[in-house]
């Protein structure tokens, strides 16, 4: 008589080949050696076949939001049931648990590493989607089989190699790159109270006024959105500069806060025709607005090493600025 349990790890196998044997290369020009990218679109068809997804967006800004918009897309565009892993109280045994992915395995970060190391030994199976991953080596080493991480540049896909002992590590695009703008920009949204009555909300239509002004008074094209953050470099910031992935945080507990947060951002850049910007995701919005698009390093290899991945070879209105070359 078959072990169900062995059903379940050959099942888990076959997906894993299935989807790094057909993964995708991107359109790459000769002499191109990038790791070809898995189909997201496809695994997580697959994956889901197994029962309902327990998914668990990455917490943070408006760059987070546009993230977990691309992703509850996704799932709705592929027919996955799912279910949004509540702040208390859940149990991940026997389930299906997805984490958002983004900039948080990273060291100075703690948010993904707490959520895994407290639900990869419980849960049936545990997926990182695209991710920025630096240090945690012993959290990564201690990894068992049933967890797989995706990186989302190179140099993370090096990383995890290189200490992932057990756990399955493959590599695709940033999910902001799947998010459909038009789609979002059309879509009727709720009116979030939390987002209204907030100090936040009277500051950012203090800002957007007087962004508005710029353009009516001064015909501005170009905006500049450096971070303010912990993550910005020495580079010098012009006297009037947007960090809108500030401005427009929403949230990411549910399709609402993410969907509004992202299209206050797209809404915002889509009124320009030039962003500078060392925000990944703000690049990110800007360039599938079809934007011309001045990309700068942040304070680690996050924005150069998604540049080199996802954007240098497809995207010919994005350039990358190094200030010290």
């Amino acid at each position: 008589m078959l072990d169900p349990t062995s059903l379940k790890v050959n099942s888990w196998r076959s997906l894993l080949q299935t989807h790094v044997i057909s993964s995708t290369p991107h359109d790459t020009a000769d002499g191109d050696t990038r790791t070809p990218a898995a189909d997201i679109r496809g695994y997580l068809s697959d994956l889901a076949r197994e029962g309902t997804l327990h998914f668990k967006a990455n917490p943070g800004n408006a760059g987070d939001s546009m993230i977990a918009s691309a992703t509850f897309q996704l799932f709705e565009d592929l027919g996955i049931d799912y279910q949004i892993i509540p702040v208390e109280g859940f149990d991940a045994t026997g389930k299906l648990v997805v984490f958002g992915g983004g900039g948080n395995l990273v060291e100075g970060q703690t948010y993904a590493r707490q959520f895994i190391e407290r639900h990869h030994q419980q849960a049936r199976r545990l997926v990182v989607l695209p991710s920025t991953v630096s240090g945690h080596e012993d959290l990564l080493a201690r990894l068992g089989d049933k967890v797989e991480i995706f990186a989302r540049e190179e140099k993370s896909l090096q990383h995890l190699r290189q200490h992932c002992r057990a756990a399955k590590v493959l590599i695709s695009d940033d999910l902001a790159f799947h998010l459909d703008t038009n789609r979002l920009l059309d879509a009727a949204l709720p009116c979030l109270h939390g987002c209204l009555f907030h100090k936040r909300f009277v500051r950012r239509q203090f800002l957007l006024l007087i962004a508005a002004i710029r353009r009516l008074l001064l015909h501005t094209t170009t905006i500049h959105c450096f971070r303010t953050d912990r993550e910005k470099t020495n580079l010098p910031r012009p006297l009037w500069n947007a960090d809108i992935s500030k401005w427009f945080r929403c949230g990411t507990r549910s399709p609402a806060e993410a969907d509004r947060s992202s299209r206050m951002m797209l809404q915002f850049l889509d009124h320009y025709r030039e962003v500078h910007t060392n925000r990944l995701h703000v690049a990110i919005a800007a360039t599938l607005l079809d934007k011309e698009v001045r990309f700068y390093p942040n304070d680690y290899f996050k924005c150069e090493a998604v540049f080199r991945y996802s954007m240098q070879h497809r995207f010919p209105k994005v350039r990358w600025v190094n200030p010290t070359d």
